[in-house]
């Protein structure tokens, strides 16, 4: 498949510059947040923001279909392109859609060797050739450790990062360096760990666990609520 660099907007660069260094080969990470904070649309962000750096990126959700997927898309990019100084200038949807991939699966029959067996299948028909792979859509204790480790093999194996989403409760306990304990268990096998912390003017982006960057406690990004549109502060 071609691959062409997209110029990326001024008003975003900052933003792309942030996000794209999370999805080296064989680097697996992950967003968390209470339900309904915003998992799915900081995900579609950080999708949107590699595809217009170039990059291909395979979105795998696990609970909703293909059209409701896009329709996220559709919604973050229009928002994006509003906030623009010159929305006629910047880049189309339509442009960035051959950088991207919606697979579904349902979240029963999910595994790392199910998922690699169809990436498998796309790469070698040369159909698509992702460098990120979004998993979205995980319940409650739904990955376990050596799921983690599959998936940073396959993706050093087959030279894509992994983002995933996992929710977590409100009032859970929590560890060391206020890690949730519903992942102080995969935390050992994640790069980073980001949680989306909401306090009703913004949506903050804290770092539990990074390894990039492992002396900042906050990222340089917040959400806002209103549009859940990512932006620097």
């Amino acid at each position: 498949m071609n691959r062409k660099d997209i110029n990326i907007s001024d008003t975003l660069s900052g933003l792309v510059g942030i996000t794209t260094g999370y999805h080296k080969p064989g680097m697996a990470g992950a967003v968390v947040a209470r339900p309904g904070v915003g998992k799915t649309p900081f995900l579609v962000q950080v999708a949107l923001h590699a595809m217009m750096a170039g990059r291909n990126v395979m979105h795998v959700s696990l609970q909703d279909p293909i059209k409701k997927v896009a329709f996220w898309y559709e919604q973050i990019f229009s928002l994006l392109r509003e906030r623009h100084h010159e929305p006629e200038k910047f880049v189309t949807l339509d442009s960035l859609v051959s950088h991207r991939f919606i697979m579904t699966m349902h979240v029963s029959g999910f595994s790392v060797e199910a998922l690699g067996e169809r990436v498998s299948d796309l790469v070698e028909q040369d159909l698509f050739v992702p460098d990120m792979l979004v998993i979205d859509g995980l319940p409650f204790g739904g990955i376990r450790q050596e799921m983690v480790e599959g998936l940073k093999k396959m993706g050093l194996d087959m030279n894509f990062g992994t983002w995933l989403s996992f929710p977590v409760h409100r009032e859970e306990e929590r560890g060391e360096n206020n890690m949730p304990v519903s992942v102080i268990d995969l935390q050992a096998s994640l790069d980073f760990v980001w949680e989306l912390v909401p306090d009703g003017r913004k949506i903050h982006v804290r770092r539990l666990k990074d390894d990039l960057e492992p002396d900042g406690s906050i990222v340089g990004i917040y959400m806002d609520p209103s549009t859940m549109l990512l932006a620097v502060p």
